[in-house]
C-alpha cells in the first residue's frame, strides 16, 4: 500500500519559547507568521511550517528531552553570506562540502542542530 502522507509541519518542542523565538527571528530575518501566546510560534514557508511548541502549555506532563532531536534544513542560494551572517550570533558546529552540496550546521538555544545548505 502506498502512503498518503504530505509533510506540512516541523515542530521543535521547547520550554524556552521566548529565547527560541528571538533566535529563529534572527536566523530567518523575520517575525513569526503566527503567535499563540506562550504556547506556539509558526513560521510559514512554501508548503511547510516551522513550529516552536511549548508542550507544558497544553498540560503535557511527560518528560520531554529538548534539543538535538530534529535537524531542520534551510536551502540558500548564497551559502557564504549565510555562513557569515549566522556565525555572528550562533556557533557553527561544522561546515562541509561533498558531492553537489555545501552546508553548515549550527545550534539553537535548546541544542537542536540546524542546517543551511546550497546545491553547488
Amino acid at each position: 500500500m502506498e502512503a498518503d502522507l504530505d509533510l506540512r509541519l516541523v515542530s521543535l518542542n521547547t520550554e524556552n519559547l521566548e529565547e527560541m523565538t528571538e533566535f529563529y527571528n534572527r536566523v530567518l530575518g523575520r517575525e513569526p507568521d503566527l503567535v499563540e501566546e506562550d504556547r506556539l510560534i509558526e513560521y510559514r514557508f512554501e508548503g511547510v511550517l516551522l513550529g516552536l511548541y511549548r508542550p507544558s502549555a497544553d498540560g503535557m506532563g511527560r518528560e520531554i528531552e529538548h534539543g538535538d532531536n530534529c535537524v531542520p534544513a534551510f536551502r540558500t542560494d548564497d551559502i557564504e553570506s549565510e555562513l557569515e551572517r549566522i556565525s555572528e550570533f550562533a556557533e557553527i558546529v561544522y561546515e562541509k562540502e561533498a558531492g553537489v552540496h555545501h552546508w553548515f550546521v549550527f545550534q539553537d538555544p535548546d541544542g537542536n542542530r540546524v542546517e543551511v545548505y546550497q546545491n553547488t
